[in-house]
């Protein structure tokens, strides 16, 4: 029989070639995670994990292996203190971010559109910031994630680069442009997804602009009866994907969080039901150089337009209507002169009404800055109702340009709007909507009056100095 000596010798030769074979087996399975961390940059997640692991590894075998094991498990741990540390080296985060900061002001905008011709409205809140940047000193490049049989790049006059392109070219294209910061609008799960490597890489900042931070069932009145019973679950499940990726998003102090309005802010937080961490309130920018503010006259009072989108029932188009029928029982409506522009599936619809009225103008095409700026520049009311707008930059356009406001006194509206500046309806009153443009009409100093006050407003609130200068100072913080 063996004695205790060699039993408790052969229980520990055969305890450190287990621990020899695991710590050999396991090798192969580090060298898989770190791949699978270096392909997944899921190290932040990770950095929390391996203090108790480590410590439990290190109690149980340092004291029960030979020098050799010893050796290999010191190896394992100084790969998991690495990873640990805030710049592992394993990940050569230092290296990558020397990598794509080949300009030292080099923004790439990430967003889900971009307007590259005239009354493309998608993106339009995007391109309206790019002069400024450019202005500032930044190179600015936009991608917009596309199929490969969509793909296209272009290049503007300003020397901005477009590309279409799918979504995962986003790192190739950031290290071709030398991309030193990205700007993502309305990060979507499918957008965070896609940028997940490079936001470890690049300084990183997220625009919150209204769709992808609030429920469907916030806009129930887009979709029809059939839609909803067709398409419900989907849009609940869709709901839930981006309440999931706007909370992480929310809560890494690392990355930069805008919101358009205080309502949107508030919105979004409601909708993912997460804090966020170190919010930034910024208004999308209105350019009085693109909308500036001319004085009216007296009988400005009685030219209105309206440019609208008929496409979702969120802009309103069918209280126009409504507002404009109540307008024609006024003894002196003929007196007044509308200019209706847009397009959308409910067109007909809104517009059959007074389609045959000769003081209305329709005009079923949806318009561009220049020609927006020319029609803000002969007319003196804005009609533009509204049932759900995160900020309402048209609204702003036309104030800048000296027009009075006829909208719904709802959503963020009423953070951009008084009472002073223009005239506020109850939500889904038309009625009230045609009753403020009657007072307008009927006296006209109260018109004038308004029309500076707004212009004065929408100056103050949404110059570039306040807005977009404040997102460059932002970027600057990360350039020095």
């Amino acid at each position: 029989m063996k004695s205790d000596k060699e039993e408790r010798l052969n229980l520990s030769r055969t305890e450190s070639r287990l621990i020899e074979d695991y710590i050999y087996r396991s090798n192969d399975e580090i060298q898989e995670l770190k791949k699978s961390i270096s392909e997944m940059r899921i190290d932040r997640q990770f950095r929390s994990f391996p203090r108790w692991f480590a410590k439990g590894i290190k109690r149980f075998l340092l004291n029960r292996v030979s020098n050799s094991t010893k050796n290999r498990i010191k190896i394992f741990l100084k790969w998991w203190s690495d990873l640990q540390s805030r710049n592992p080296k394993i990940f050569s985060s230092a290296s990558n971010k020397t990598n794509y900061a080949k300009a030292q002001k080099s923004l790439l905008i990430l967003a889900h559109n971009y307007p590259t011709k005239e009354g493309d409205y998608g993106g339009l809140p995007i391109a309206r910031r790019i002069p400024f940047y450019l202005e500032s000193g930044y190179k600015v490049s936009v991608l917009i994630p596309s199929t490969k049989r969509n793909q296209r790049h272009l290049t503007t006059e300003e020397g901005v680069e477009i590309f279409f392109t799918p979504l995962k070219e986003l790192e190739r294209t950031a290290k071709k442009v030398g991309a030193s910061q990205l700007a993502i609008h309305s990060p979507t799960p499918e957008l965070s997804l896609g940028a997940k490597k490079l936001m470890l890489d690049l300084p990183t900042h997220i625009w919150i602009h209204g769709f992808e931070a609030r429920s469907w069932r916030e806009l129930k009145f887009d979709f029809s009866n059939e839609e909803i019973a067709k398409d419900g679950k989907k849009l609940d499940i869709t709901d839930v994907e981006r309440q999931w990726a706007l909370s992480e998003l929310f809560k890494n102090p690392e990355i930069t969080k805008i919101f358009v309005s205080e309502f949107m802010l508030s919105k979004a937080e409601e909708f993912v039901g997460t804090p966020v961490t170190s919010p930034n309130v910024i208004h999308n920018v209105i350019d009085p150089q693109l909308f500036p503010y001319r004085p009216k006259s007296e009988d400005m009072r009685n030219r209105i337009c309206s440019v609208r989108n008929f496409e979702k029932r969120n802009y309103g188009t069918d209280l126009m209507s409504k507002a404009i029928l109540e307008l024609t029982t006024m003894p002196w409506f003929s007196n007044l002169r509308f200019e209706i522009y847009g397009d959308g599936r409910h067109y007909d619809q809104d517009t059959r009404p007074f389609r045959s009225l000769p003081n209305i103008k329709l005009n079923r095409s949806f318009i561009g800055s220049e020609t927006l700026s020319k029609v803000f520049e002969r007319n003196g009311i804005a009609l533009l109702p509204t049932r759900w707008d995160s900020q309402g930059m048209l609204n702003g356009e036309a104030m800048c340009s000296g027009l009075v406001p006829v909208s719904n006194n709802v959503t963020a509206i009423p953070e951009f709007i008084s009472p002073k500046q223009g005239v506020l309806g109850d939500s889904e009153n038309y009625e009230q909507l045609a009753q403020g443009i009657a007072e307008l009409v009927e006296n006209p100093d109260k018109f004038l009056e308004m029309s500076e006050l707004s212009s004065r407003r929408a100056f103050s609130q949404c110059h570039p100095d306040v807005t977009v200068q404040k997102e460059i100072d932002i970027f600057d913080s990360y350039s020095s």
